[in-house]
């Protein structure tokens, strides 16, 4: 290669690899949410439907949210009887996209679809919600998880 070629090389070069992984670090925190947020809801239905104690679903919740959600999904659990929550089939993230981050703090908008089996039939509801993360060096923990809209799906059988 001559002088002339290097000059050029090197810089596409850099460019290339900018552009290729740049949106990594984004990936990884919207791979956080939904990783949470799975964990989450799983910890909550085994608790509920007696898979695991309730004590001990409040230690394991600990290690993934922080206040005020944390006492919430707390109070939430000793409420709760297996009668008044229906059993979650699968999520899904249709979005998650970032809003703002302040301090320690990254706010998202998300849309799940949530495939829900009731009482007396299976169903799905489409939610938005307003989460917010607390990060802590490369940790991520749930500090908030409001729903902003919500329009359920009924399923019919010809969809099951």
């Amino acid at each position: 290669m001559n002088r002339y070629e290097k000059v050029f090389f090197l810089p596409c070069l850099m460019l290339v690899c900018l552009t290729l992984f740049s949106g990594f670090g984004m990936e990884n925190e919207n791979d956080a949410v939904s990783s949470l947020l799975n964990r989450r809801t799983d910890l909550l239905q085994q608790a509920c439907y007696g898979g695991i104690s309730v004590k001990e679903a409040e230690k394991k919740l600990a290690e993934i949210e922080v206040q005020p959600l944390l006492a919430e999904d707390i109070q939430s659990l000793r409420n709760w009887d297996a009668g008044q929550l229906d059993l979650v089939k699968s999520m899904e993230f249709l979005s998650v996209s970032p809003v703002s981050r302040i301090y320690d703090y990254q706010t998202y908008r998300a849309v799940i679809r949530w495939n829900m089996r009731g009482m007396a039939s299976d169903y799905q509801q489409t939610v938005e919600y307003y989460i917010v993360l607390k990060v802590s060096g490369d940790r991520y923990k749930l500090s908030e998880f409001t729903p902003l809209t919500s329009q359920p799906e009924e399923w019919g059988s010809e969809n099951l």
